[in-house]
């Protein structure tokens, strides 16, 4: 399995070798643009021997992306792990001996041909193999190197960890007992704190009866809660509108008398503030409050808007004229603020009662077009069916009888309805109303 792995990935590497042998180097690395700016302007000399070089055959000046990542790698400075300095002082020693062989390999041996094809030089060609095994035996050593290497340090780190778990291994086992008992007792505190079921905290319930009833009442006690906050808001706005007021009349005491004073963030108040959604920004622009949920009836319900100032009517005449003085102008505060705010305050009865009665005639109005209307097309569908049977019958008739006594069928309803419309003449033709209601052609 590691053969073929390794072999499999030889085949990679060589394959991806191959690719980047064919791309040029221009095209894989940027080009280097540091000094682009510092070069100066070429001679018409330089120009002509840079020309001359591109055109000649000898040098080969397509450098590829393979050959530039080998050169990147020999330039490179070798990286130093720590704690492995000799080892990679050995592997720089080997690595330089081989890039020497391989200059030897390509520099100093030349292989001459003669007419025929055949090697004249054979000792040389001797010497090119001597290097080659030479080649390959230093690379076999740096791998067994290498291999030794990584086995002596997996030995070094296995005996490691035996030994601290041997040495360790009861005090860590106590060390995790004790911090069990300790969240252990934790959760009990907790449980015995809120009175869960199955704890011997005197009050916990017991049987499911008792949970049930205990779930039903922290939900009861949850609701009353939320009620009670829900009324507070409510009182809490409306003393805002009547302590904006009083502090209006207080300011004015207080400027005459004392001394203008430097202003805090908290002596400063802002408008309303409303977004889209309804929620409304307080007066020292410190929180949010959400939009209350609108009371009372839809807007275009006129009976329950007259049956709401009726019942209103008969609460103000069952209190007390002190109360009712209250009652009064608190509302007649609301109704100023709504009216300031865009809202229609519909609390006029004699307006409301003149546009209940007019929703009422169109109702009825509605109401006897589409009686009409059903009853002329139960007329116009009786009519329709008569004429069928008729003309079913004169045709009938027609077979019995010859050419000359033949009896016309009566007309469709679609050429009668259209004989009784009357249609206005082509083109732009106005009219003018006059007083009396008739009208003249021009």
């Amino acid at each position: 399995m590691v053969n073929s792995l390794e072999e499999r990935l030889k085949k990679h590497a060589n394959a991806f070798d191959g690719l980047l042998s064919l791309i040029p180097a221009k095209y894989y690395y940027d080009e280097d643009t540091s000094n682009q700016w510092k070069k100066k302007r070429k001679t018409k000399e330089e120009r002509q021997r840079d020309k001359r070089r591109k055109l000649d055959p000898n040098t080969n000046n397509d450098v590829s992306a393979e050959q530039m990542m080998k050169k990147r790698e020999k330039e490179a400075k070798p990286v130093v792990i720590p704690g492995q300095k000799e080892g990679s002082l050995k592997n720089e020693s080997i690595e330089k001996k081989l890039q020497q062989s391989e200059t030897i390999d390509t520099q100093a041996i030349t292989l001459i041909y003669d007419d025929n094809g055949e090697i004249l030089n054979k000792n040389e060609e001797k010497e090119a193999e001597d290097v080659e095994s030479k080649i390959a035996e230093e690379k076999k050593k740096k791998a067994a190197l290498n291999h030794e290497k990584n086995k002596k340090l997996a030995i070094e780190k296995s005996e490691r960890k035996k030994k601290l778990t041997e040495e360790q291994k009861a005090l860590k086992q106590k060390h995790l007992a004790e911090l069990r008992s300790k969240l252990s007792a934790k959760i009990t505190k907790l449980r015995e704190q809120r009175k869960a079921p199955g704890t011997s905290v005197p009050g916990a319930p017991t049987s499911r009866e008792q949970i049930l009833e205990e779930r039903r009442r922290k939900r009861e006690l949850k609701k009353s809660n939320k009620q009670v906050e829900e009324e507070e808001e409510d009182d809490d706005d409306d003393d805002d509108d009547d302590d904006d007021d009083d502090d209006d009349n207080d300011e004015e005491d207080t400027e005459r008398t004392s001394k203008p004073k430097e202003l805090k963030k908290s002596d400063v108040f802002y408008g309303n503030i409303t977004f889209e959604d309804g929620t409304r920004v307080t007066s020292d622009l410190t929180a949010v409050r959400k939009a209350k949920k609108k009371k009372g009836p839809a807007n275009k319900d006129i009976g329950a808007h007259l049956k709401k100032l009726e019942k209103t009517r008969k609460e103000l005449g069952k209190m007390d004229v002190d109360k009712r003085k209250r009652v009064e102008n608190k509302s007649s505060w609301s109704r100023a603020l709504a009216s300031v705010e865009g809202e229609k305050v519909k609390d006029d009865e004699q307006l409301l009662r003149k546009s209940l009665k007019r929703k009422e005639a169109t109702k009825r109005r509605t109401k006897r077009e589409w009686r009409e209307r059903k009853k002329d097309l139960h007329e116009l569908m009786d009519a329709k069916q008569q004429r069928r049977l008729q003309n079913v019958w004169i045709q009938k008739e027609n077979k019995r009888r010859g050419k000359k006594d033949q009896i016309r069928q009566l007309p469709s309803h679609k050429k009668l309805s259209r004989s009784n419309i009357k249609r206005a003449r082509a083109g732009f033709e106005g009219r003018i109303k006059t007083g009396r209601g008739k009208s003249r052609g021009h």
